[in-house]
């Protein structure tokens, strides 16, 4: 038996109770109650979000696991380094990853004894005129006119940061840009059979797209932090999930970032293949300096051969670190900016010149009439 003063204090612990079980009640319905955007709104929002990084500057570590059921498991690193002007049409991409390679004496492997580890990777720029590229283990660097169509070599596969958490291992392979990937997104949610947006938390919106296969997939975007995708998932009734990215955000000079990225493509009894990588942001939305973009500054080896071919043939035009740089090469990177003051002097020459050409016409016109 319970005396009164037990029977008080439980009295006053099942008022509680029910009063927090209350207030829970009300915020669950609140958050329900609260209604979903529009696919379109939430679409716009992350285009808007990705839109205010102009430019930027960072540096990525991490892993990649290659689990494959015909040549086994690899476990390696992963080294990127990324510098952009959006506004200037400028991009840098290093990359160095580990990888299956034949033996020595072997040119393939097929099996899970016929390989070992590996590096692949290189250094690639673009720019509105051209693209430089070096790779590993290359002795030269070259040097292209730019081609809109043209892609990356696979051995550096660079992908578009502003991308991050909305596309799967296999899209950063492919060099897909912002603008591409808004396109097929907007032609998903026109073709898609049907597309939900739910509210599952306060902060979060999915949007989920399914067809007749009926093959699924839910972006979850993070609401506060101006619909970034926190949650990326593709379900197929066969094998269950077959991609999904988990990402972290970061501000940084007011502007949302990557700060940690985990992709996972693939579902077994098949290639499973998966990174862990995280961000460290050096510049976000500040000048880059110029020479990121240029032959000597991205950081090539000493001495690797600088050769262009943008005119259908293949010209050198020296090597990495050499004192005096061929003449073609200074016409590849723009020239330093000119002091005000010489503009200045050469209005005053041509004026004085133009002065100078004028006096003397009418003096010789003089003297012709004279004679």
């Amino acid at each position: 038996m319970f005396s009164t003063g037990e029977r008080r204090s439980q009295s006053t612990i099942i008022r509680y109770s029910a009063g927090v079980a209350l207030l829970l009640t009300t915020a669950t319905t609140a958050v329900s109650q609260k209604p979903a955007p529009t696919p379109e709104f939430v679409l716009a929002g992350f285009k808007d979000s990705r839109e205010r990084l102009r430019t930027g500057e960072f540096r990525c570590t991490g892993t990649v696991i290659d689990d494959d059921p015909t040549f086994g498991r690899l476990e390696g690193a992963v080294e990127i380094y990324g510098a952009f002007d959006f506004d200037a049409a400028k991009y840098r991409f290093d990359r160095t990853e580990d990888e299956r390679q034949p033996k020595p004496g072997q040119k393939y492997f097929r099996g899970r004894d016929d390989w070992q580890v590996g590096k692949i990777g290189g250094k690639f720029v673009k720019t509105t005129e051209r693209s430089i590229v070096w790779l590993n283990g290359e002795e030269a660097v070259v040097i292209r006119a730019a081609e809109p169509a043209s892609r990356p070599p696979r051995q550096v596969r660079p992908f578009d940061i502003r991308l991050v958490g909305i596309i799967g291992s296999v899209d950063i392979d492919q060099f897909l840009r912002m603008p591409e990937a808004l396109g097929y997104l907007q032609k998903q949610f026109a073709a898609t059979a049907t597309v939900k947006v739910t509210r599952p938390s306060a902060d979060y919106v999915r949007v989920e797209l399914s067809d007749a296969a009926p093959a699924i997939e839910q972006i979850d975007f993070d609401e506060k932090i101006g619909y970034l995708p926190v949650r990326q998932e593709q379900h197929e009734p066969k094998y269950g999930v077959t991609s999904r990215a988990i990402t972290e955000w970061e501000r940084v000079a007011g502007v949302g970032v990557p700060k940690k990225w985990q992709l996972t493509t693939g579902a077994k009894p098949g290639r499973v293949r998966s990174f862990d990588l995280n961000f460290t942001w050096v510049k976000v939305n500040e000048p880059i300096a110029p020479e990121t973009f240029m032959t000597r500054g991205m950081g090539a080896p000493e001495g690797a051969d600088i050769v262009s071919v943008e005119m259908g043939k293949n010209l050198s035009l020296g090597k990495i670190g050499d004192l005096e740089p061929h003449p073609d090469l200074l016409e590849i990177e723009p020239p330093a900016p000119k002091s005000v003051w010489w503009y200045w002097a050469g209005g005053i020459i041509g004026t004085i010149a133009l002065l100078l050409s004028g006096y003397f016409a009418v003096r010789h016109s003089r003297r012709g009439r004279a004679v």
